[in-house]
């Protein structure tokens, strides 16, 4: 069996991103919890000064937190609820982002490729729409037929996760029917605004990357890496307009071994004689 410790590029880029969600939490809760730790002790009438005259800061602009001691201490937490919103939004867009380009990769090795590289027949871009839907729910329920792979119970999970992630980016946060509806915890909470705690942002995110890492290994490493590779390579070949010089006609198979390298850092890249033969590159 083959040892699969080969990562696609939009998986590492997918992962790096994501691993910042839980670290941003933490970094903003102890930044907010010392501040009201130490605002705290003030003596009361000094809490009605505005918080951003209090710290001698030249690149922050403190007219931009309008707002007294008293009122931070008092909203502090609210800080963090809403952020942990924002992050579990994020944690759904980018599954949705890693999705929508890896099954493009997963269609090509099950034989739909297009003219080029990078690109999909008709059949294939048929096959692949209802994976790139916007319902992350149903483009996932999607995904395990096309895959023949079941996400099991961490398929709830993120669904709840995307209902929620959709009152937050619609609503505002609040339950409206459609959500109360779709998680029966809510069906008698309508009209109430929805509060995350850390355990059900972590168990949230974990369930998003466990999804996102089973996907990744719907393919065998070998013909991942090698459609991950073309798929790049031909990238750079149709942007190099852009990525080398206007005046420039044609790329070396040389060049773009090297723009791999240096824009997505991929390592075991292809010779150049393989590039060369097997896009045509001139090999000087």
């Amino acid at each position: 069996m083959t040892n699969d410790t080969f990562r696609t590029h939009i998986f590492k880029s997918f992962k790096n991103e994501f691993s910042m969600l839980s670290r941003l939490n933490w970094v903003i809760e102890l930044s907010i919890k010392a501040i009201r730790t130490n605002m705290s002790v003030l003596p009361y009438e000094e809490q009605d000064k505005y918080i951003g005259n209090l710290f001698s800061l030249h690149d922050f602009d403190s007219i931009r937190l309008n707002i007294d001691i008293k009122t931070f201490i008092k909203e502090s937490d609210h800080y963090i609820e809403h952020l942990r919103m924002l992050l579990l939004v994020k944690g759904c867009a980018s599954l949705e982002e890693y999705i929508h380009r890896y099954v493009k990769y997963y269609i090509i090795h099950i034989g739909y490729i297009g003219k080029k590289y990078n690109k999909l027949n008709e059949i294939g871009e048929v096959i692949a729409g209802p994976a790139l839907k916007s319902n992350l729910h149903d483009s996932l329920n999607y995904v395990e037929k096309l895959m023949k792979i079941s996400f099991g119970e961490t398929l709830q999970k993120v669904s709840e996760a995307y209902q929620i992630r959709c009152a937050a980016a619609h609503n505002g946060g609040i339950i409206d029917f459609e959500t109360a509806k779709k998680i029966p915890k809510f069906a008698k909470r309508v009209g109430d605004r929805i509060l995350i705690s850390w355990n059900e942002l972590h168990i949230f995110l974990d369930s998003i990357y466990n999804i996102a890492e089973k996907i990744e290994l719907c393919i065998d490493p070998r013909f991942r890496k090698r459609i991950e590779v073309n798929w790049l390579i031909q990238d750079i070949i149709d942007r190099k307009d852009i990525i080398v010089d206007n005046k420039v006609k044609e790329i070396t198979a040389g060049q773009a071994k090297d723009l791999l390298i240096k824009n997505y850092n991929y390592r075991g890249a292809p010779d150049k004689k393989t590039i060369s033969l097997r896009f045509g590159l001139p090999n000087p």
